[in-house]
């Protein structure tokens, strides 16, 4: 079985290729960490909370991303009542890449997919292949990928899925104003 995954990647690539050997000094290591919460209540009771993480390891000609997501939401009918989680969901993925030329590169990436209340256990998704930086501006960077990889999903209720996948991923960054 062949399928085609498609998707606008501003998890982990956002602005995936930048100068290796940083300006400033500060190492081939960088990261990330942003997270949320919220609760609220009045006649009903909610809450949801979200983490993402990145990190980042540059050096000369390769580059190494790895990323995760975690989002998970519930809510109560009343004070009274006792909470009941109502989305549960998790990514975790990694891409590395080399620098062939200042515009081309080589890909390969594996990204692992959770939600709790879908009707798969799991999906894991692997793919290799080049990637074409397209445009590269200060305010503006689009790069695109094609690949071709495989996909596992383990299904909940039916037999489990094992497929050839093609691959093809544009991620693009717009820096709007110079605050980072």
């Amino acid at each position: 079985t062949v399928s085609v995954h498609a998707q606008v990647d501003t998890k982990m690539a956002s602005d995936a290729i930048g100068s290796a050997n940083k300006e400033d000094g500060s190492g081939p290591w960088s990261a990330k960490v942003a997270g949320g919460y919220a609760k609220t209540s009045g006649n009903s009771e909610s809450s949801a909370a979200n983490l993402k993480a990145e990190g980042r390891y540059d050096q000369d000609r390769w580059h190494h991303i790895l990323g995760g997501t975690a989002i998970m939401t519930s809510s109560a009918e009343d004070r009274d009542s006792p909470d009941e989680t109502t989305a549960e969901a998790y990514w975790a993925g990694l891409k590395s890449q080399y620098d062939l030329t200042p515009a081309w590169y080589g890909f390969g990436s594996i990204d692992y997919y959770k939600d709790r209340f879908s009707a798969y256990d799991y999906q894991l998704y692997e793919a290799v292949g080049p990637g074409w930086r397209i445009l590269r501006s200060e305010a503006h960077k689009l790069d695109v990928e094609i690949g071709i990889g495989a996909k596992q999903v383990k299904l909940k209720s039916v037999a489990d899925q094992n497929e050839a996948t093609a691959w093809l991923r544009e991620n693009y960054n717009w820096e709007i104003s110079d605050n980072k």
